[in-house]
């Protein structure tokens, strides 16, 4: 049995078993703790791709785990939705993890790819998680209006999106993933986001 995270909402530790589900919440308390970008893998190339690839498999877990911070006002949906909306570059990095019961909740993850043309009104009838690639850098600042005080986890790693309105970033600084958090952005949504993401981010902002 091991610790694997906290539960939204209470400032406890979880106690499960390990199965395929767990290998993404060691990868995200890996990185916590020891600050390495890919845990528990051999040492490869450090060709570009090989890189991009191991720091978007990270960054999959941390969109897993950020699951398990925060808490939903409905509750009577049996799912939480990950949704990516732009080009994906997750691959099948959620295959472990998709359909399964989240950790620390009773409710069963569902990815949604989007493209670029869906409006947002998709985005707040299908997301919890809503994660804005790079490429739809443009639309940021409309699409994040659009969601004001939608209950969606607005997830970017493009420079400016805090700064656009969005709630968390993905950024790497020395070798580490790391997150920022706009928390003007989160209070609006009416989203309970647990203390530690806060405590744990590399940098709060206050951004309309």
């Amino acid at each position: 049995m091991g610790i694997i995270g906290s539960h939204a909402g209470h400032g406890t530790l979880v106690h499960v078993k390990c199965a395929s589900t767990c290998r993404f919440v060691q990868v995200f308390l890996c990185v916590l703790l020891l600050g390495t970008l890919v845990c528990g893998e051999p040492r490869r190339s450090a060709a570009k791709p090989i890189r991009e690839a191991a720091e978007y498999k990270v960054k999959a877990a941390y969109l897993y785990n950020f699951l398990m911070f925060v808490t939903w006002q409905e509750t009577a949906s049996k799912t939480l939705s990950i949704c990516i909306i732009g080009d994906d570059p997750f691959r099948d990095y959620f295959s472990e993890v998709e359909g399964k019961p989240v950790k620390a909740t009773d409710r069963h993850l569902v990815i949604n790819r989007m493209h670029s043309g869906k409006t947002i009104s998709d985005c707040i009838v299908r997301c919890h998680v809503l994660f804005i690639s790079a490429s739809e850098q443009e639309r940021f600042a409309d699409m994040v209006k659009k969601l004001d005080h939608a209950p969606v986890l607005t997830v970017s790693d493009a420079e400016g999106f805090l700064e656009s309105g969005g709630m968390i970033r993905l950024l790497s600084q020395g070798g580490k993933l790391r997150w920022e958090i706009n928390q003007t952005a989160v209070k609006r949504s009416g989203l309970k986001v647990s203390s530690l993401l806060y405590q744990s981010a590399l940098r709060v902002v206050n951004r309309p």
